[in-house]
C-alpha cells in the first residue's frame, strides 16, 4: 500500500514538472545583444553602374549613298554618338511592313544602317528609344536586330525619313515616321565624312537571314594599345557581394593556384593561369524546376552586373543565347569601340564576362579580376591592314578552311598578355571558323605549316 502511493506521488511530480517546464517554454523571452557594430555593411565599389544605353554598341554603321556603301569607322565615341542621335529622333507608331521591303544588300537608297552583335529585346526598346505607343501599347516586335533610317520613298508616310526595326529571328520587319528632315538625316553621316570608306558587302549565310556584313575595301589605319594590369579588384569584395552572409563561408584549396568559397547553396574558385590576373568563376545552381522569367536576358544580365559590383572597362553586351531552361549573356571588351575578338591567352575570359540564369535566378558569373589602367594607357604605332581582297582571297584558297565553316569577317583586337606586365592590344582582321574568332595571321600561318608538312590533315586548322 506504501509503495502505491509513492508512486502516485512520485507520478505527479512528474506531471507538474511536465506543465512547468512546458509553460516556460512557451513563454521564455531571450535576451538579444549586438553581435559587433550595429551599422550596416558597406557594399564594396568595384565599378560603375551602367544602363542600357551604355552597354548596347552597333556592330557596324553603314551609310547607304545610291549605289555606294560607305563603312563609318568606330573609335573617338563615334558610334556612341551616333546611338545617341539615334535615341533624340521621336518615332511614330511602328506600323507592319512586308518582309519584301527589308532593306537588301542589292538596294539603292540613300540610307543609314545600324547592325547590333545580338537583338536588343522588346523592352528595352521602349527604354532606349522615344516610340508613339498608346498605355497599353508595345514594341510590337521581340527583338531586333537591325535599325534602318532611309529617305522617304514611302506612301505610307509623310514625314521626309522613315524607320525600320528588322527582326530577323521572327522574319518581321517594323516601320515607323521619324521626326527628322532629310537635311538633318544627311547630317547624321555627313559630319563624319572623315571617317567613311569604301565598302562592300560580304555574305557568310543566308542573305534573307541578315547574314552579311559591310567590310571597308581598304581599312583605315589603326592604332594599337599598350597599357598595365590593375589588379586592385580585391576576391575577398566579390566573396562580400556574391554570398548572402558571409560568415556561414567555408574556404578550401585544391592548390597553390585555386582557392575555393561554399555556403552549401553557392560556389565561388578564384583560380589563376601563370603570371595572369585571377578568374573568378561563380555558381549558384537551381533547385526544381525554374519558373519562366518575364525579364529579357539582356536586362536581367546587367541588373545583376550593377548589383554585383558594376563595370570596370569598356564591356558591351555582345551576345545572348536562350537554351533549354537556360539563357546566358557574353559581354566583350572593347578598345575605343573596336571588339576584342581573341588574345594570347587561351582564357576569353580575360576580354570577355559571362552571365547565365535558369528562371528568374543568376546561375553563373564568370570574369577575370583586373582593370585596365588608364594612367598608363599609350596609343602606340599605327597598324595598317590587309585589303578586303586579300582577305577574300585568302579565305578561298586556304586548304585548311573548309567553306561551309568559315563565317562572318570583322575587324578587331587582339589582346597579347604574354608580354609580362604589360598588354598590348593590336588590330587584325578576325575570320569566324566553326563558332571561333581566328586572326588573318593565326590562319596564314597554319596555312602554312599544313603546306610545308605535306598536306597532313591532323596538321589542319583545329577547332573546339
Amino acid at each position: 500500500m506504501i509503495i502505491e502511493h509513492i508512486k502516485t506521488a512520485c507520478l505527479w511530480v512528474l506531471i507538474l514538472s511536465s506543465v512547468t517546464l512546458t509553460y516556460s517554454l512557451w513563454t521564455y523571452q531571450p535576451e538579444y545583444s549586438t553581435l559587433g557594430s550595429a551599422e550596416p555593411i558597406e557594399t564594396p565599389e568595384i565599378g560603375e553602374e551602367r544602363n542600357a544605353s551604355d552597354i548596347l554598341m552597333p556592330k557596324s554603321i553603314t551609310v547607304h549613298d545610291g549605289t555606294d556603301r560607305l563603312w563609318m569607322e568606330p573609335g573617338g565615341d563615334r558610334y556612341s554618338s551616333q546611338m545617341s542621335s539615334l535615341r533624340d529622333i521621336s518615332f511614330g507608331r511602328p506600323i507592319a511592313e512586308s518582309r519584301q521591303n527589308i532593306p537588301s544588300m542589292y538596294k539603292h537608297e540613300h540610307a543609314l544602317d545600324f547592325r547590333f552583335s545580338t537583338p536588343i529585346p522588346a523592352r528595352m526598346m521602349e527604354q532606349l528609344f522615344d516610340f508613339d505607343l498608346g498605355e497599353e501599347e508595345s514594341f510590337p516586335l521581340e527583338n531586333i536586330d537591325r535599325i534602318h533610317l532611309s529617305a522617304n520613298g514611302d506612301s505610307d508616310f509623310d514625314s521626309e525619313v522613315v524607320a525600320r526595326f528588322i527582326s530577323y529571328s521572327e522574319g518581321e520587319v517594323r516601320k515607323a515616321e521619324t521626326g527628322l528632315s532629310e537635311s538633318g538625316f544627311r547630317a547624321l553621316y555627313e559630319s563624319e565624312s572623315d571617317a567613311l570608306y569604301a565598302a562592300e558587302g560580304e555574305v557568310f549565310g543566308n542573305m534573307r537571314d541578315g547574314e552579311y556584313a559591310y567590310l571597308p575595301i581598304e581599312p583605315p589605319n589603326m592604332e594599337e594599345y599598350t597599357t598595365h594590369l590593375n589588379n586592385s579588384i580585391r576576391s575577398e569584395d566579390y566573396k562580400q557581394l556574391l554570398f548572402s552572409d558571409p560568415s556561414t563561408v567555408l574556404e578550401y584549396s585544391t592548390n597553390v593556384s585555386n582557392t575555393s568559397y561554399q555556403d552549401g547553396n553557392r560556389f565561388l574558385t578564384f583560380s589563376r593561369q601563370g603570371s595572369g590576373p585571377d578568374i573568378m568563376k561563380f555558381e549558384y545552381p537551381v533547385s526544381g524546376d525554374p519558373d519562366e522569367s518575364s525579364r529579357s536576358m539582356a536586362s536581367a544580365s546587367l541588373n545583376f552586373l550593377n548589383s554585383h559590383g558594376g563595370f570596370t572597362d569598356d564591356f558591351y553586351l555582345d551576345d545572348v543565347t536562350e537554351y533549354v531552361n537556360r539563357d546566358r549573356a557574353v559581354y566583350r571588351l572593347a578598345m575605343d569601340e573596336t571588339p576584342v575578338l581573341g588574345g594570347s591567352s587561351r582564357e576569353s575570359l580575360y576580354y570577355t564576362k559571362l552571365v547565365e540564369r535558369s528562371g528568374e535566378q543568376i546561375t553563373r558569373y564568370d570574369r577575370s579580376l583586373y582593370r585596365l589602367d588608364e594612367n598608363y594607357q599609350e596609343a602606340g604605332t599605327m597598324t595598317s591592314l590587309e585589303s578586303l581582297d586579300y582577305v577574300r582571297n585568302f579565305i578561298a584558297s586556304a586548304e585548311t578552311i573548309v567553306d561551309e565553316d568559315a563565317g562572318e569577317i570583322r575587324i578587331g583586337y587582339h589582346m597579347d598578355s604574354n608580354t609580362g606586365a604589360l598588354i598590348i592590344f593590336s588590330p587584325s582582321w578576325f575570320i569566324n571558323v566553326n563558332g571561333q574568332w581566328f586572326t588573318l595571321e593565326q590562319l596564314e600561318d597554319t596555312e602554312e605549316e599544313y603546306q610545308e608538312s605535306g598536306g597532313d590533315p591532323e596538321d589542319g586548322l583545329e577547332q573546339s
